[in-house]
């Protein structure tokens, strides 16, 4: 559900709020390398983008999101993490730009992207969980290992050749600034 409104004939504003319910969020299993269907989920947030033309040949524009990810009831990833986080989510992301338009053959843009913190697991390490993971070998999350044939990283084989439980993060954008600069070629069509 959303709203536009144009404050100004060079000022408009934008807020939408969100609620997603997912049968199954898809998940990351670090070890293997693939996604793979997981439980259900909620997602709710908001949004607001503003858009300013500051004048003729500039151009402002803003926009924030945060979100609220979580699935709908504890998940075990596996490794004994048990939680209702959805790893990789992030709570905030934003974005600031300036946009050169109108300038003759010329334009560009300036613009700053964000990304907030988010999870790196469903939840903390626990034990019982481990232990029911990996009933023949697991006593807590310090000992629990991964399936095997799962794990392929030669500093960890030497001591703990079927893997070890752990956090892996799967990697996302960083935060970045960008400059750009454009020029249109051809010529002018006469009307």
């Amino acid at each position: 559900m959303g709203v536009r409104a144009a404050v100004r004939q060079n000022l408009a504003f934008t807020f939408a709020l969100y609620n997603l319910w997912q049968q199954s969020e898809t998940v990351f299993d670090p070890d293997v390398g693939e996604d793979s269907a997981g439980p259900p989920s909620r997602r709710y947030g908001l949004e607001i983008n503003t858009t300013y033309q500051i004048s003729r040949w500039l151009e402002f524009y803003g926009g924030l999101s945060a979100n609220h990810s979580r699935f709908t009831h504890p998940f075990d990833d596996g490794t004994g993490h048990l939680g209702t986080y959805i790893a990789d989510a992030p709570a905030l992301t934003g974005s600031l730009a300036l946009y050169v338009n109108n300038l003759g053959p010329f334009g560009g843009g300036l613009s700053y992207r964000y990304l907030g913190g988010y999870p790196l697991s469903s939840g903390p390490c626990v034990s019982s969980a481990a232990v029911n993971d990996f009933p023949a070998v697991a006593t807590s999350c310090a000992n629990a290992p991964t399936a095997r044939g799962q794990v392929n990283a030669r500093d960890e084989i030497a001591s703990y050749p079927d893997g070890r439980a752990g956090v892996q993060e799967h990697p996302l954008e960083p935060i970045m600034a960008r400059f750009t600069i454009s020029k249109m070629f051809g010529r002018k069509e006469s009307p």
